[in-house]
């Protein structure tokens, strides 16, 4: 049993910046809001934690009574004078009297004395949470101290030098700025270094090299990443009006992507040739990894080489062939219409005149594709236009999401798995090739599609940017109905639930 899916590849292989990168700009909006929620939240935790402070001072002039001290004594009495001051202010008596001079049950705030150095100077500060209050208090003190002070300052005078004035403004003013940018840093931080993480532990086809260590089938060719809006402004706005459709032929797209295409369709054309095969299934196992344009691409290249080939447009539930040539849907008459018998067989190929490509389409998204394809009369017109045509292309719909393309298998020669880098897991990816490959073997191979940077290789040739997961959503109870839990099962594996 190749067990290349389950091996552990290490860091080398799990970690690649640009994919790492991408991630963590694929999500900045989320990194952005909840950055800018923790710096509001900053704001708001600051400023109901926040308890502004009042200082307000005086100064005293301490001398002695005897009128024979000198300097040296009126310093050392000065300091003396400090820590009496201080018991005063701390004792029960004085605190209880000013409590009943400013009218509170005890008083409040934090008062302290403490000497100018080098001075026979006394400051006496209080603290507290209005400039009103901290006046009150220091006042009441400067009233008080004296009818308390007994036989302590006895031989001190005190002679108060500046008078109390109430304080303007608080001690460390409300300033919440540098707590919250802290706050949006930091968040920031976080959930980069978070979705990095995730993004590491990803087990994802990051580069070819993954391709052979972690997936049960060979490489193809690779297709670089092609800009698929004009300007950034485009971009942002996402119109599919605006959206350039990625066709090798045309002029705008890269050198390095029209011949990595030509080299696939090369390819691919050699191995059919060698089994007799006429239809080729493109499919991918999510939505969003390019295949349709793949699998136009692949027809017209093989339309450069003179081939009879016709296109087909077999995903029924959200057709896009039709979209990147810009057809109005007016012009073509359905596949669905005619599987549902509604439509005239005889006029379902459309002729692209610039590409001279023919062309089966649909326009129509249909909830029962499934059995709308895995009827006789799908097969009967497959086994028909193989008779005029070298190759036929069906691009199907993703494996795992809808059970079409295990309908559509069964009625064509070949298979054709596009796996866009860093999309789906590596043992998704593993599971639809033991899908594709149970019966006849009838994978050909992979393609490695929007590959970009340092991970693309030009001697194998890589491709563009599509939207995000979403319209096949719905369907996803399907996964398991049609085969992936039964193939998990005969190579050993189970569901992590």
């Amino acid at each position: 049993m190749d067990t290349r899916g389950d091996m552990n590849t290490g860091w080398q292989i799990n970690f690649d910046l640009y994919t790492l990168v991408k991630d963590i700009l694929k999500e900045w909006y989320i990194i952005l809001v909840l950055s800018f929620s923790a710096f509001l939240l900053s704001y708001t935790w600051q400023y109901v934690h926040y308890q502004p402070s009042y200082t307000i001072s005086t100064t005293f002039i301490a001398g002695s009574r005897n009128a024979y001290t000198n300097i040296y004594s009126d310093l050392s009495n000065t300091s003396e004078t400090a820590e009496k001051f201080t018991q005063i202010i701390n004792s029960n008596i004085l605190r209880k009297k000013v409590a009943e001079e400013i009218n509170m049950a005890y008083m409040p705030g934090k008062v302290s004395a403490t000497v100018v150095e080098n001075t026979n100077l006394i400051e006496l500060k209080v603290v507290e949470e209005t400039p009103k209050l901290a006046y009150d208090v220091l006042n009441a003190v400067l009233n008080n101290y004296n009818k308390v002070s007994g036989s302590l300052l006895n031989n001190t005078v005190m002679t108060v030098l500046l008078k109390p004035e109430i304080p303007e403004q608080p001690d460390h003013p409300f300033s919440p700025w540098n707590g919250m940018c802290k706050a949006f840093l930091g968040t920031m931080l976080a959930m980069i270094v978070l979705i990095g993480g995730m993004s590491y532990f990803k087990d994802t086809v990051r580069r070819e090299e993954d391709i052979e260590v972690k997936l049960e089938t060979h490489l193809i060719g690779s297709l670089c990443h092609e800009k698929k809006y004009s300007n950034r402004k485009k971009k942002m706005k996402k119109s599919d009006n605006q959206k350039k459709s990625i066709l090798f032929l045309d002029p705008m797209v890269s050198f390095r992507y029209t011949e990595s295409m030509k080299k696939i369709a090369s390819k691919i054309s050699g191995a059919m040739k060698k089994r007799n095969a006429k239809t080729i299934l493109v499919t991918s196992v999510l939505e969003n990894e390019g295949k349709s344009t793949v699998a136009v691409n692949l027809a017209l290249a093989l339309r450069e080489e003179s081939e009879r080939v016709l296109l087909i447009d077999g995903d029924l539930r959200k057709p896009a062939i039709y979209k990147i040539f810009q057809i109005s849907p007016e012009e073509v008459e359905n596949l669905g219409e005619a599987l549902n018998g509604k439509s005239d067989l005889k006029h379902l190929i459309y002729t692209k005149k610039e590409y001279d490509l023919p062309m089966i389409l649909n326009t129509i998204h249909y909830p029962d594709s499934t059995d709308m394809v895995s009827q006789d009369l799908m097969g009967e017109i497959l086994n028909y236009l193989k008779q005029y045509y070298d190759y036929i292309i069906i691009d199907s719909s993703p494996m795992a999401l809808v059970a079409d393309t295990q309908e559509l298998l069964g009625m064509t020669d070949a298979a054709l798995l596009v796996v866009r880098q860093h999309m789906a897991s590596a043992r998704d990816i593993n599971d639809a090739i033991a899908i594709l490959n149970h019966d006849e073997k009838k994978l050909l191979g992979c393609v490695f599609n929007d590959v970009a940077g340092e991970n693309f290789d030009l001697r194998q040739g890589v491709y563009g940017k599509y939207g995000n997961y979403g319209y096949y959503g719905y369907y996803r109870g399907n996964y398991d109905k049609y085969g992936y839990g039964q193939m998990r099962e005969k190579r050993g594996e189970h569901d992590d639930k």
